[in-house]
């Protein structure tokens, strides 16, 4: 072809781009990719909102130790297992608080505009206290689970340290 176009059409021919066909062929290619890829991304999704709604509530119990260090008083988080919300208190006292007030805020997971209305709180073994020193009351299992049946958990098992965890179950195991 190069010998048939003259100097003068050869540069005409390589400026004139792509054509439209040719635009159409790799749009097309574009959007079967991403309808295959599609369901893939759907579960990525559940999960994704079950890791961070596991984060959130370490997060927090990690905020109610600073508190009680901080201000050398004992913070309280409660949950309500049937409400599917926490809320997070301040003690009386360093140790031994008989009267407590509510601190800050309630996470309610099932409100239709928080972005984890569809993890429930599964099971918890025990309200925690947190200390001034950083120890803490008692241990903490808590499971998280989504509609799709995946789970997490959140544990605190050092009484001492009062070090918050969250693990993922893989289908055999937590990790």
């Amino acid at each position: 072809m190069d010998l048939l176009l003259s100097k003068k059409h050869k540069a005409e021919y390589c400026l004139m781009g792509y054509t439209l066909i040719e635009s159409l062929v790799v749009i097309s290619i574009i959007i079967i990719v991403a309808i295959m890829a599609f369901p893939y991304l759907g579960g990525w999704g559940s999960r994704l909102k079950l890791s961070n709604a596991a984060r959130d509530i370490v997060s927090d119990l990690r905020l109610a130790r600073q508190y009680a260090v901080s201000q050398n008083k004992q913070f309280k988080v409660i949950f309500d297992v049937d409400n599917e919300q926490y809320e997070l208190k301040r003690g009386n006292k360093s140790f031994g608080s008989d009267a407590w007030t509510k601190v800050e805020y309630t996470r309610d997971y099932t409100e239709a505009n928080s972005p984890y209305h569809s993890i429930d709180i599964y099971s918890v073994t025990n309200d925690v206290v947190f200390n001034p020193d950083g120890s803490v009351s008692s241990t903490l299992v808590l499971e998280l689970r989504n509609t799709k049946g995946e789970r997490c958990q959140v544990s605190i098992e050092n009484l001492a340290t009062g070090f918050v965890k969250s693990y993922s179950w893989n289908g055999s195991s937590w990790e």
